[in-house]
């Protein structure tokens, strides 16, 4: 039952005001009016008909029997016409309807119904239109499935026709869909889908429902965007709830705080859509809002309240299922009632020719009785007369006591909203306090991370440079000493065994050296800061090469200017971390590094033939937030994508 009501929403969205509703149905009105003055035709006749729809849609979220009654109205004349189209028009119409009466298993008979006629006709855009609002529907009733499967199909339909307009009504519904789904996430990125549709084809900005959008940046913990959005709307629902004057709005605020059991605050809101539901008169709307007050107040355990808004909304119900039925009664009553005369009328007939000579020969007598009557009538007629002047009298004494009630409630009323408005005031001034110092403290904890990172890095990079310089300076002296020492001996005076021995000493201590001095160049290496950071890359490739199974490859683009030292020495740093990750993890036969730029942009492409990221995440974690945080000092992004189509890819941008 919280699908469908939250399906009605969805299909009203943006909200029209009551005085925009009353102008539409005015002019519909007004054009039924005009057509009805012409020659009747096939022409003036559909024309009628689609209008008549028009208020049938109208009057679903206000008076459901003013809907049933254009509904059956059109049903009688479609009997009688041969018009396909009509029938389209009809069933979608009427599934609609029944989607507002809650007759879940009739609307989606009636939309597949639809659905079916428009094909036969080749209207696809009329077949998308139906399969979105069957789509819709579905989802609100928690089969996602279905829901889902409707719904992009009516995507597909309007992207193949380029209806850019009808593909923003789409993803709103996938949006609210995803949101009943709890997939906060999805909802906004459909939204996001939107705006971006409403803005390259220049779409109108009724499409893009501001209150829904803030509201979905507030359900994903981002208030900020939210704010602009409402903002945008022209309201600041969060500061200043008075301001609400969209029963949706209202409704997804207080399910927002119910979910997050800030039921005070859902009270609040829940009480807003109330006021808003009762001055549309529109029952779906009232119920949905005592279902919200009814929960909320169970939450904090008043329960006289909680029942009050049960009760009602129970009511609201069983009040919506028998609107149907009675108009069926009604309408049953009215056929038997004619019937009933048809039978009498030519029951008098017949008696009529019988006894016409009767009546001849006792027409004295019936004058005489006649005047009997006209004197009957006169005194019924003086009698009817004092009757209504006393109904009169009373009603004139009941109005004047019903103003008075009226009257005292509603200043009780006035009094109420004037101490809550002064609560909410004072609450929102504290509100605001709140947030300030929270933002002043973030704000101050960020530029101190910032400041702790850039220090750690320049601490790193003099590490670097330090142990470079000692395995150079100190192990390699030493290794090298050593390798001299070994070279001096004359091994044609030792035994065979002890030549063996010699030539292992010999062959390691060289193994040694030569890791010593690619440790060394690789920290720091010389032509880094002689020849740059293209040169260096250039030489450990080669080096990589020689030393390693991986088969590296290189790409450079033409003519590339040296960079500034950091900017140099981070970039080196960060090949080096994801080409010791593809050493160590990857176990990969090939990899490649690529270095582009555009305009004022450089982008470094690293990929490998290994296993992907399952692992690297654990056993090269220390590696891979080094590499953000050398990123993050340099303003750069980073995007990794796993087993694609195997291995991994990194890509890199940087702003120069």
């Amino acid at each position: 039952m919280k699908g469908i009501f939250t399906f009605l929403l969805l299909l009203l969205l943006p909200e029209l005001l009551f005085s925009q509703s009353n102008t539409f149905i005015n002019s519909r009105r007004s054009n039924i009016l005009g057509l009805l003055k012409q020659p009747q035709s096939f022409g003036r006749d559909t024309s009628i008909i689609r209008l008549e729809l028009d208020l049938a849609n109208e009057y679903n979220s206000k008076k459901l029997d003013s809907s049933y009654y254009y509904i059956n109205t059109v049903h009688k004349k479609l009997k009688t016409m041969k018009w396909p189209a009509g029938w389209g028009y009809f069933y979608r119409t009427r599934g609609y309807y029944y989607t507002f009466a809650t007759k879940k298993d009739s609307a989606v008979s009636d939309y597949i119904q639809a659905i079916r006629i428009w094909e036969q006709l080749q209207r696809v855009r009329e077949v998308g239109i139906a399969s979105a609002r069957l789509g819709a529907m579905l989802a609100s009733d928690y089969h996602f499935e279905k829901g889902f499967y409707y719904l992009n199909y009516s995507l597909k339909i309007f992207e193949s026709t380029k209806d850019y307009f009808s593909q923003g009504n789409v993803h709103n519904y996938l949006a609210d869909a995803y949101r009943m789904k709890q997939d906060y996430p999805k909802a906004l990125e459909h939204y996001r889908k939107t705006i971006a549709l409403a803005e390259k084809h220049k779409l109108p900005s009724t499409v893009i429902p501001l209150t829904g959008i803030g509201t979905m940046f507030l359900f994903n913990n981002l208030p900020d965007s939210a704010t602009i959005y409402y903002k945008k709307a022209g309201i600041d629902p969060i500061n200043n709830p008075n301001s609400i004057t969209d029963g949706y709005l209202a409704n997804r605020l207080a399910e927002f705080y119910t979910d997050r059991k800030d039921y005070q605050k859902a009270i609040i809101y829940g009480k807003i859509a109330l006021d808003i539901a009762q001055k549309r008169k529109s029952d779906l709307y009232i119920k949905k809002a005592h279902d919200l007050l009814y929960k909320a107040y169970e939450a904090v355990k008043n329960y006289e309240s909680a029942f009050k808004h049960f009760q009602i909304a129970i009511f609201l119900v069983d009040s919506l299922h028998e609107v149907e039925s009675t108009k069926r009664l009604n309408e049953l009553e009215i056929q038997y009632q004619t019937q009933k005369k048809e039978a009498e009328i030519a029951r008098q007939k017949e008696l009529l020719t019988v006894n016409r000579l009767t009546i001849l020969k006792n027409s004295s007598r019936m004058q005489l009785l006649n005047k009997d009557l006209e004197l009957n009538q006169q005194r019924l007629a003086a009698e009817e007369v004092d009757q209504k002047l006393k109904e009169t009298e009373f009603k004139n004494i009941s109005a004047q006591q019903q103003a008075s009630i009226q009257k005292l409630t509603l200043e009780n009323q006035l009094k109420k909203q004037q101490q809550l408005r002064t609560w909410l005031i004072a609450g929102s001034a504290l509100l605001a306090l709140l947030l300030g110092f929270i933002i002043w403290n973030n704000r101050q904890l960020r530029f101190r991370n910032i400041a702790l990172q850039a220090a750690l890095l320049e601490g790193q990079t003099t590490e670097r440079k330090r142990v470079a310089a000692d395995l150079h300076d100190a192990l390699g002296s030493t290794l090298s000493s050593l390798r001299w020492s070994i070279g001096a001996i004359d091994k044609n005076k030792l035994e065979p065994k002890q030549q063996e021995v010699y030539q292992h000493v010999q062959s390691t201590i060289e193994q040694a050296y030569d890791q010593v001095r690619l440790l060394s160049h690789n920290l720091l290496p010389e032509e880094l800061e002689k020849q740059g950071l293209w040169k260096a890359i250039e030489m450990l490739i080669q080096k990589l090469n020689r030393n390693t199974p991986v088969a590296f490859s290189l790409r450079l683009p033409d003519n590339l200017a040296r960079l500034n030292s950091k900017t140099e020495f981070e970039l080196y740093s960060i090949c080096l971390e994801l080409i010791n990750n593809i050493l160590k993890h990857a176990h990969a036969t090939e990899a490649s590094i690529r270095i582009e730029l555009s305009k004022d942009t450089l982008h470094l492409t690293v990929s490998d033939n290994g296993k992907g990221m399952e692992n690297t995440a654990q056993e090269g974690g220390k590696g891979l937030r080094n590499i953000a945080t050398r990123l993050a000092s340099l303003g750069g992004h980073w995007k990794n994508s796993d087993n694609i189509p195997l291995g991994t890819i990194h890509l890199i941008t940087i702003p120069i």
